[in-house]
């Protein structure tokens, strides 16, 4: 008896099913590798929220400052962290101050930065206590404490969400999407809030609380 073998048409719709197979499975592969590194980094931020916890506590309730202040959060959360953490923070594949989708030829320490309207600047330089204590933010549940750092901010461990438009120091939704990478992961960010709890929000939600009177998502006070 003589074996038949696949003919040319055979093969060329075999051929044909995996190529549109594939065409199907690699952009799910692509976003469930997207929401893994976007898992990654909410797990950075929660850590550091908790470091935070732990840091207030012991500090008469002050929020860690920034360069601002003497003593960044960068070196003053560094305790507060296991050792396996420690002995990663500031470099390494497993760096807790870097996001996983940092670019890997950046110079970047750290690819988070903290949201300056928690800084007493009226009583900059020389105040005593230039950092507001946690007691002091009407709605920590609310406020942001710390989000991802556009890439242009080279080692800033803040943002300046400060002062008027025309010096660039503002948060409106312009000048924030110039210092947060709004659309890192899958359309948002990561945003951790003074309550320690941390949310993946698309750009969609955050353009809202930027402008909506009274929202306290930068401005501890509200927006006026």
């Amino acid at each position: 008896m003589k074996k038949r073998g696949f003919t040319l048409i055979e093969l060329l719709v075999v051929i044909a099913i995996i190529a549109i197979l594939a065409g199907m499975l690699l952009p799910a592969l692509a976003r469930a590798k997207a929401r893994a590194k976007s898992i990654q980094c909410l797990n950075n931020l929660r850590t550091m929220g908790l470091a935070t916890s732990m840091y207030i506590n012991d500090n008469d309730d002050r929020i860690p400052g920034t360069s601002h202040t003497g003593m960044s959060w960068v070196a003053s959360l560094l305790p507060y962290f296991s050792y396996k953490h420690t002995a990663t923070s500031l470099g390494g594949a497993t760096n807790i101050y870097r996001c996983p989708v940092e670019k890997s030829a950046s110079s970047r320490a750290y690819s988070y930065a903290a949201n300056d309207f928690l800084l007493n600047f009226a009583s900059l330089p020389g105040n005593p206590h230039p950092v507001a204590r946690l007691t002091e933010v009407p709605g920590p549940s609310e406020t942001l404490w710390m989000t991802e750092s556009s890439e242009l901010l080279l080692n800033e461990d803040h943002f300046h969400f400060t002062g008027r438009p025309a010096d660039g120091e503002s948060y409106t939704p312009d000048l924030f999407g110039s210092q947060v990478i709004v659309q890192r992961h899958l359309g948002g960010a990561n945003y951790l809030f003074l309550d320690s709890h941390v949310q993946l929000l698309r750009w969609e939600q955050v353009r809202p609380k930027l402008t909506n009177f009274g929202s306290r998502f930068v401005n501890r006070n509200g927006n006026p």
